[in-house]
């Protein structure tokens, strides 16, 4: 700043600014120098005008979400119907406690960009309701602390497989709060965002030899509901990539002709051409 006010050099300063960003932006996740840079001229005005924009927008999206996840670990645990003292312990001791099974890798996504092997390794781990129990509030706990998108889908993995596949309204929500965090980061290549969604979307389908096939439909057809709406015909890649069943694929694909007939009727003729 001092050499600015010397040589009013706006490029020194502009670094300057970009690298103190990037120093507060990744103290609550990975975030690209690059990203930074782009998100801060995304912003109009004058370089001081930016950065406190592109400041807020942060606080706003990020660290706002975080306290919001941190409410919603207190009211999932304050709306438990088994209160008892041995389950409440048990998911204290969950949400605190380490476990050798799943805390190393969780650590370890921490430290990377997005990390679909090792996102999908953690998911295959699950042999039972207890492992499920422990990584939903180790999960929980993570998010806490800041937003990943991979520790997302795990905690949405663990969070259907403890409700035995039913699609409540947390399930909806923590779905639409992952593909509004992958559309919103410039930074993750098409391709990354593609593997990310048909690990995600495999593990759900696994989960149908574990519970009623009927309920994983629904929770399958609520995605790619949500899916065609934010990304349109995309959604046709997933269903080959990730191998729906054929049942399935007809179900989901009848949806999505409903929508698609009710956006004609609508005069939204764009989005149904693709």
């Amino acid at each position: 700043v001092e050499h600015y006010l010397r040589t009013q050099e706006t490029e020194t300063l502009a670094s300057h600014i970009s690298k103190y960003l990037h120093d507060y932006f990744t103290r609550y996740r990975p975030t690209p120098k690059r990203e930074t840079i782009s998100k801060l001229n995304s912003f109009q005005g004058r370089l001081s005008q930016k950065s406190i924009s592109c400041l807020i927008h942060f606080i706003y999206e990020q660290i706002g979400s975080q306290r919001r996840e941190s409410i919603r670990t207190m009211v999932a645990f304050c709306s438990q119907t088994n209160a008892t003292p041995e389950t409440l312990r048990a998911q204290i001791k969950g949400y605190f406690d380490s476990s050798e099974k799943f805390s190393a890798g969780l650590l370890q996504l921490a430290d990377a960009d997005l990390n679909v092997t090792l996102m999908t390794a953690l998911i295959r781990k699950v042999d039972c309701f207890d492992d499920v129990e422990h990584l939903f509030w180790e999960t929980r706990r993570l998010l806490d602390e800041r937003y990943r998108a991979d520790w997302a889908a795990i905690n949405l993995f663990a969070l259907i497989y403890r409700e035995q596949g039913v699609l409540s309204d947390a399930n909806r929500k923590v779905i639409l709060a992952i593909l509004e965090d992958l559309r919103g980061q410039v930074a993750i290549e098409q391709a990354n965002i593609l593997a990310f969604l048909v690990a995600l979307l495999s593990s759900l389908v696994s989960l149908k030899h574990v519970f009623a096939a009927d309920t994983i439909t629904k929770t399958l057809i609520t995605i790619f509901e949500t899916l065609y709406t934010r990304y349109h015909t995309e959604y046709l890649i997933l269903l080959d990539e990730v191998g729906i069943p054929e049942d399935d694929r007809k179900v989901i694909s009848s949806r999505i002709a409903v929508k698609q007939m009710k956006e004609i009727n609508d005069a939204k003729y764009s989005r149904c051409i693709g």
